[in-house]
């Protein structure tokens, strides 16, 4: 034998490395692949409003408590710029309620995060900072998504 080792041919080896590779894709969590942001006990999840005019948007999302402790969404600012409202809490004013280990979810009716005096028109596809502050975890930058108009 000489000075080097004989060459391996690694055709062979390459089935099991790309299965696998597909086998760790699908391992993967599906919520890492969903637009969310988690910070401290508190997991936003899927924020989106949907293309349109300047003017009001909407905002959905779900804020998740994970935590052992109360939190409220006391404060919504953005960049756009633009004015946030909180509705359908019992009193806006003192913010949304955050109780322990639950989900609140913010939808078109109930409670209801209205983004008003949007100066250009929302684009699908563009995101859209918004700053949440809550009374326990403090101030969070969040993305909203803009996705487009369904037909």
């Amino acid at each position: 034998m000489g000075k080097y080792p004989a060459r391996h041919s690694w055709s062979g080896k390459l089935l099991p490395l790309q299965t696998l590779a597909f086998v760790a894709l699908f391992a993967v969590p599906l919520d890492a692949f969903a637009h969310s942001k988690t910070h401290h006990a508190l997991k936003i999840q899927h924020p989106w409003t949907l293309e349109g005019q300047a003017g009001n948007a909407i905002v959905h999302m779900t804020i998740q408590n994970t935590g052992s402790k109360p939190d409220r969404l006391v404060s919504v600012s953005c960049e756009n710029p633009c004015h946030a409202v909180l509705q359908g809490s019992s009193d806006a004013t003192a913010g949304v309620p955050l109780p322990p280990e639950s989900q609140t979810k913010f939808l078109s009716t109930g409670l209801v995060l209205i983004l008003e005096g949007i100066q250009k028109p929302l684009t699908a596809y563009d995101r859209m900072p918004l700053t949440l502050t809550f009374d326990v975890a403090g101030p969070v930058v969040i993305e909203v998504m803009v996705e487009p108009e369904q037909d």
